[in-house]
């Protein structure tokens, strides 16, 4: 069994698929929620009309930025739209979305969504998976929109400078102009004699 949660493809490669199937594979049963298929090709594409594992598809987003190219090709068959593939009978994207996903700067990498995208809220809670999610459900795709995105700024934030220190026993208080735009707090250690250990 294998479980594809939460994943955001995109591709704009002429004649590439975000997900394909060539040949029998061997296990039984593959669970899709919650994704987002961006495709040049087809969004899911599967040639082999036999010997096909089971596959449960639902709650995840595909499209294709071409309207006149069929979107998904199932055991051969190719299917226009996404409500096609839903009407074959096979029981797929019962509760699917096509619509472009919005995506922030997909050329540069950025699969995060834009607000007012068709992705957000319409997934399905997947109980120690997506418990963390922001507004009346989780979203589709990799990245919840609002929620904390990965840091990618990774330089050294610049050092604080004019210190002050006033004492009134027992304590000090510190004072000093924060220089930097990309941190969110700081620590303060101290250590007793030449061989101690610093701590907070």
């Amino acid at each position: 069994t294998i479980l594809i949660y939460h994943n955001s493809a995109y591709t704009a490669v002429d004649g590439t698929n975000t997900f394909s199937v060539y040949e029998a594979l061997p296990f039984s049963r593959t669970t899709f929620r919650n994704n987002i298929f961006y495709a040049a090709r087809y969004a899911v594409e599967n040639t082999s009309p036999v010997n096909v594992p089971v596959f449960s598809f639902d709650y995840d987003l595909m499209f294709h930025p071409d309207a006149a190219l069929n979107l998904v090709k199932w055991k051969n068959v190719r299917y226009l739209t996404l409500a096609d593939w839903q009407k074959a009978g096979d029981g797929y994207e019962a509760h699917g979305v096509s619509a472009d996903p919005m995506f922030s700067n997909p050329s540069a990498g950025d699969l995060t969504l834009k607000a007012g995208s068709p992705a957000i809220d319409k997934g399905i809670l997947l109980p120690g998976i997506n418990d963390g999610f922001k507004g009346g459900a989780p979203d589709i795709g990799a990245l919840e929109y609002g929620a904390q995105q990965a840091i990618t700024d990774t330089s050294a934030p610049a050092a604080p400078s004019n210190l002050i220190v006033l004492s009134s026993y027992p304590r000090l208080d510190l004072g000093w102009a924060d220089n930097s735009k990309n941190e969110s707090g700081f620590k303060i250690e101290r250590k007793t004699g030449t061989g101690g250990i610093y701590s907070q």
